[in-house]
This record gives C-alpha cells, structure tokens and sequence, in this order.
C-alpha cells in the first residue's frame, strides 16, 4: 500500500518547457485484416507518432498535456488542469484518441484489451481535519467507433473514493469504495443460428477497509478486509443471458517485527473466496526485494507465507521466503452459460537472495 495522497500528486516545482516525443516502428511482415469489417488505417509495415507535451503552472493553476499524431491521419490529445493549494487539490482531465490514431501504448485508460476512446474525469483530494483526509475520482469514457475487438459503441465510468483516518499517530484507518460499469465484447450464436458480435455489460462494486497500527515499537500489525460485487446483465444484440451476480470476499493479515538488530521478519495469512475467476482478487505479493509479483486470488483457499531478512555483516544481506496455499476453485463461463470443472490445488515455495551493498 501506498499513501492515498500520492494517488494525486502535484508538484510546485516543475519546469514549463515543451518537450517533443517521436516514435518510429518498423515491421516485417504487413498486417492483414481476416474481413472488411476489422480494415484498420495501420498497414503493418511502418508506425510513426509524433507527440509534443507541454507543462505551465502559475500560482495555484497548472496546466499539463500533450498533442499527438500517427501516420497518416491519426490524432490523439490528453490535457489536465490542475488547481488549488494544500489541503485541497482540484483536477479536470480530457483526452482523445481517434479511430486512426495509432498509440504505441495500445490505449489511452483502455481495460485488457487495444481500443481507441475519449473520455473526461474529474479529481479532487483534500483534508476536512488534521486526522481525516478523502480523495475522489470520476472517469467518464467512450469509444464511438467500431475497431478490432470492439462489435459497437460503448460507454463506460469509473467511480473511487478514498477516506483515510488517522486514529492515533500509531494507527490508521482507510476506506475505499469502487464502482464500475464497462462492456465486454464477446461472440455468440442466436436461435436463428447466425454469429452475432455483443457487448455484455459488466458492473463492479467493491469495499475495502485497511487497519494498520503499531503494537510496539518493532512490531506493527495491517489488516484488510475487501468485498466486491460482479454483475453481468443482458447483451446488446440479438442474443440474451440471464442475469448473474457474483459476490466475493478476501480477508489479510500480516505482523511486521523490524527489531534494531540484524534480524527482520514478517507472516502474512490470506484467506479469499471468489466464485470465478471474473470476480477475482488482485493481491501485491510479500516477496523479496526487487521482485514484484501480482497474485489472482480465485476460488476458495488460504496462503500463509514468511519472509526473514537477515545481516551477517553490514555490507551482507541474506533474504529468504516460505510460502503455502491451498485453493480450490471452481469457475463459470460467462460465454457457455456452465460451471467448469473445479480443481484442488495445494503448493509451496521458497525464495531466496543474498545482496552484497
């Protein structure tokens, strides 16, 4: 976990001079469309973007952004204003990325999948007590063209909000709330037997508390409990499915003990139940430094795992993990309407590392 304020950081000190970006990719072999329906203006040989950003604040405003072209025709822009002084912070964003446009990034605020869209959000972080600080976001986006993986226009939103609460100056409270509601393209046969390409409509609701405190000066103790909610409706087309509601939920805890002396180790438990994989959980790994690693958590299971960290010498740095789960999951495709079959999985790892500083 980070600090909530740096979900907005701004910086009073950043020059105002424009800067030029220029991208230039060349394949060897030309891109080929499978039918007239995926034609697309990239012809697969040679990608060329040309991009200037330009940065200028005065005072409490400060006004960020970028313009950008791809070869031949494509255009894309992102602007933000910034306003306000600490303990409040405002932000407005638009961006815009043409059906031509060709992003090197494959998109702009894109989930899981290359699509050009447009959208608008809005920002706005601050304190109402020394103790207590809130942050919200609001996104606002479509894509009103028909591309590679995309049957129809679509329009989606994003909505979060933080709270953070210092209890004492050992222990704090955080709360998050998310809400979500996007399309998923897929394929599927009708009762007259013809292949239609849909959107399935997907909503996302979660909760999530954190607790984190120290019980003592070398020991701190974090908890998170999160619950989210996975609902898919009907389709816009001429296929139809019955309404589905997926609810899951995931409970952390984890001790810290950072003595003075050369020994450091920490025990994290997890325990999680999720019907599928759609309503999974995204968990940041305890592992050692330098890895970084994302776990989907799915089905029902628990994980224990312990970390030690020990220096022989001071220019010495010995490192190691153990770790067990035990799940099961079981899954449900959203396209065949079935559960799958569900598989028993129990494994064990170690890691370890030795670091000369």
């Amino acid at each position: 976990d980070v600090d909530v304020e740096a979900a907005f950081p701004v910086s009073d000190q950043l020059p105002g001079n424009p800067g030029i970006t220029v991208y230039r990719n060349r394949y060897s072999a030309p891109y080929v469309p499978k039918d007239a329906q995926h034609r697309e203006t990239n012809d697969g040989w040679v990608h060329t973007v040309l991009g200037v950003d330009f940065d200028v604040h005065s005072g409490a405003l400060r006004l960020t952004g970028e313009l950008a072209r791809s070869l031949p025709n494509g255009t894309a822009f992102i602007i933000r204003l910034t306003m306000g002084h600490k303990p409040w912070r405002l932000m407005l964003s638009s961006y815009h990325y043409s059906r031509t446009f060709n992003n090197p990034h494959a998109a702009g605020s894109g989930y899981r999948r290359l699509s050009n869209e447009e959208g608008f959000s809005f920002g706005i972080s601050g304190r109402l007590s020394r103790q207590l600080y809130v942050a919200g976001n609001c996104i606002l986006k479509r894509s009103p063209w028909k591309m590679i993986d995309i049957p129809a226009r679509r329009i989606e939103s994003d909505l979060l909000w933080i709270l953070e609460y210092r209890w004492t100056d050992q222990w704090i409270i955080r709360s998050r709330f998310r809400l979500r509601h996007h399309q998923i393209p897929g394929k599927g046969v009708s009762s007259t037997g013809l292949t239609h390409r849909f959107y399935q409509p997907r909503e996302q609701e979660s909760w999530r508390i954190d607790l984190e405190g120290r019980i003592v000066k070398a020991l701190v103790w974090s908890s998170r409990f999160e619950w989210q909610s996975v609902t898919h409706s009907g389709l816009y087309s001429k296929i139809s499915c019955n309404r589905r509601a997926e609810r899951a939920h995931l409970l952390i805890s984890e001790f810290k003990y950072r003595p003075e002396g050369r020994l450091h180790f920490s025990i994290r438990w997890l325990t999680f139940s999720s019907p599928s994989y759609d309503s999974r959980f995204t968990v940041l790994e305890n592992d050692l430094d330098g890895v970084f690693r994302l776990r989907g958590c799915y089905g029902v299971g628990t994980c224990l795992s312990m970390r030690i960290v020990y220096r022989p010498f001071r220019c010495c740095r010995l490192s190691m993990k153990v770790g067990i789960m035990n799940r099961e999951s079981g899954s449900y495709s959203i396209l065949m309407h079935q559960p799958e079959p569900s598989i028993i999985e129990r494994n064990g790892g170690i890691q370890a590392d030795i670091t000369f500083d």
